[in-house]
């Protein structure tokens, strides 16, 4: 059985909308994808096409209720709003979040879901005005 289409919880959005230069670390999405009551995990596999309330489309494939590989986000007019590699259900790799003019927000990599390395916050026009290192447990090691 494959499901097109599966409820997200709006911290989700969150994750793709919300987080900015002002936060002092981007929060990895959940490791799972909400089931309703009664559909097994492992019926979770496939292509993924999510609508949030608020417009935003998320694609995406789960393996096992779990997301894999790329998965990005676009605005209602489809421009790119965000791109995460997935590993077992964790951010795994490159993550990139674009503000709504297309312009990078901020860019960093994740293992197993934490913040690790150099994050850096652009504002909307581009300009450098954050960066911030992360350890290899997701603790803040520096900031400029």
């Amino acid at each position: 059985m494959r499901l097109r289409s599966l409820p997200f919880a709006a911290a989700l959005s969150v994750l793709t909308l919300a987080p900015g230069c002002g936060s002092p670390a981007p929060t990895p999405a959940p490791d799972q994808v909400p089931t309703a009551a009664g559909v097994p995990r492992d019926t979770l596999n496939g292509p993924q096409v999510q609508q949030l309330p608020d417009g935003t489309t998320l694609r995406g494939v789960l393996r096992d209720g779990q997301r894999k590989g790329i998965w990005r986000s676009f605005t209602p007019q489809g421009r790119l709003l965000s791109q995460t590699e997935y590993q077992d259900g964790k951010a795994q790799g490159p993550v990139v979040v674009f503000h709504t003019n297309g312009t990078v927000r901020y860019q960093g990599q994740h293992h197993k879901g934490t913040p690790v390395g150099e994050w850096r916050f652009h504002d909307p026009a581009g300009a450098l005005i954050k960066t911030v290192v992360y350890d290899s447990t997701g603790t803040v090691t520096a900031e400029r």
